[in-house]
């Protein structure tokens, strides 16, 4: 890639692009931190531009979505990855019918498309992006676009941001190819289609490809995911999963907003070989069946159930002491604020008082105050608002 840049920096007499194409070999050359890399050339592509911002956006064809994954903003210019990461499906189906021409989107003034595309003219001047420059790219395990919005110089020139777009796709395989590589080497002997979970306090999966912890996750992964593994054989609507990740029920674009989220997560999961554990199919979103899934929650219930149907008080105890060693950290009601994720949150909850309950009685019954303290006492630092 240096080689082919170096040669075309040999062959221009344009000042700019030769000082972009420079640019383009510093990052490439001069930083060995793969996201800084990404985030040097997207400013050197503000730079050429005079542009306001610059961003990748990653498809997922499956999902029919397209994810603001990098962007970086000219100095005083808004951050709007929150605000435009959920492209509109018909927005995204348009560029993407455009790019399968292998053509370029050049638009400078917005107002051409406002009666012939008014969705994705409406998308864009919500945010305040009047002029737009976007291409396409695709190389193996990366596709989707690299885009400048409000460029101010070369403005129907897209050949330059061309040959940038061929740089960051191989940015993006390689920093995805470090995340694998970083996951297998927490590599477990676990074998094909099985996957450990741990919900309870710190989301934690763990399967052949290895380990993704808590911290890897966004806030609504982790919360859409959750809320699938506690319900393993329901199928989900859009509707049903925006019920957890979002309380605006009156946002445009819901499915746009959930396809975005579902889109990320299962990206996150590729990186240990579990993309295909959320299945898209007929419009809804549920976990692929072919999996053995085992999670702490599904066995804390098994030792509930087992401790409501058992006769034997010493049975009883000591299913309650199973079900409470799983139970030291509840699921987090701080994940996400969606009525239906409180709602599974609560109904933990109650399940493991009932646990706590059950086995102080049974305690106190036998005259052995310490351990019935000390469930009490473990109980009171889960859910403080329960004092009884």
């Amino acid at each position: 890639m240096n080689k082919e840049i170096m040669k075309m920096i040999k062959e221009t007499d344009d000042s700019e692009l030769r000082k972009l194409l420079l640019s383009l070999v510093e990052a490439l050359t001069g930083e060995n931190d793969i996201s800084k890399r990404i985030e040097m050339l997207l400013d050197s592509a503000i730079a050429f531009y005079d542009s306001d911002r610059a961003y990748i956006i990653e498809g997922d064809p499956e999902l029919i979505t397209g994810v603001n994954t990098h962007e970086r903003c000219a100095p005083g210019v808004e951050n709007q990855q929150d605000t435009l990461k959920d492209m509109p499906t018909e927005v995204y189906l348009h560029w993407l019918g455009v790019f399968r021409r292998f053509e370029e989107i050049a638009i400078p003034d917005m107002e051409t498309i406002k009666e012939c595309r008014p969705k994705e003219y409406r998308y864009f001047n919500d945010s305040d992006v009047h002029s737009i420059i976007v291409v396409p790219f695709s190389k193996r395990i990366s596709q989707g676009f690299v885009g400048v919005d409000n460029p101010k110089k070369h403005m129907m020139d897209t050949i330059p941001l061309r040959v940038l777009s061929y740089a960051v796709v191989l940015e993006l395989n390689e920093l995805k190819l470090t995340k694998e590589k970083n996951a297998l080497m927490q590599v477990s002997q676990y074998p094909d289609m099985f996957v450990r979970v741990h919900l309870l306090g710190r989301l934690q999966v763990t399967a052949r490809g290895g380990t993704i912890y808590q911290e890897q996750f966004t806030v609504q992964g982790q919360a859409l995911l959750t809320i699938m593994l506690l319900n393993p054989r329901k199928t989900f609507s859009p509707g049903d999963l925006s019920d957890v990740i979002s309380q605006d029920k009156d946002a445009d674009n819901l499915s746009s907003v959930v396809s975005n989220a579902i889109y990320r997560l299962r990206s996150l999961l590729d990186i240990i070989g579990l993309k295909e554990l959320i299945v898209f199919d007929r419009g809804s979103y549920s976990l692929n069946q072919c999996f053995q899934i085992e999670t702490d929650v599904e066995r804390f219930l098994k030792f509930y159930f087992a401790m409501k149907k058992a006769d034997d008080p010493d049975d009883k105890l000591e299913k309650c002491h199973d079900a409470l060693r799983l139970y030291e950290s509840p699921l987090p009601e701080t994940l996400c604020s969606g009525l239906r994720w409180v709602i599974e949150c609560a109904d933990m909850n109650a399940k493991f008082l009932a646990v706590v309950q059950e086995a102080v009685n049974l305690h106190l019954e036998r005259n052995d105050f310490g351990n019935a303290h000390e469930i009490a006492k473990h109980a009171m630092k889960i859910d403080p608002q329960e004092p009884e």
